[in-house]
């Protein structure tokens, strides 16, 4: 079922079961324009993109899971859950400070 159509089904649904006493009967149009505004995620997206937003998110993401490996012993799965940063980027970030460390202590 594609998003408009599960849409309407629903707004269907509740004007033929007269809930909240018509009042979607009533706001049909301003309820649907309502979601389609609200729930564009891919416009959301793209407007934090172009914001930079969604970039800098990720360079303090990145930052942070540098800093819980260097500063804990949590094992890359969980600073990869905790820093919303996918398992194989942590590792390799990891990898990366220790030949940083190994460089620095040469």
């Amino acid at each position: 079922m594609t998003f408009d159509s599960a849409v309407n089904e629903a707004v269907d649904f509740a004007i033929k079961g007269d809930f909240l006493e018509g009042f979607f009967r009533e706001k049909r149009m301003k309820i649907l324009d309502d979601i389609y505004t609200e729930f564009d995620q891919e416009s959301y997206d793209e407007t934090l993109r172009n914001d930079g937003r969604i970039e800098g998110a990720r360079e303090n993401a990145i930052a942070n899971a540098k800093n819980f490996l260097l500063e804990t012993d949590l094992p890359p799965e969980k600073i990869a859950r905790c820093c919303s940063l996918p398992l194989e980027q942590v590792i390799a970030i990891k990898e990366e400070l220790s030949h940083e460390t190994v460089a620095v202590t040469n």
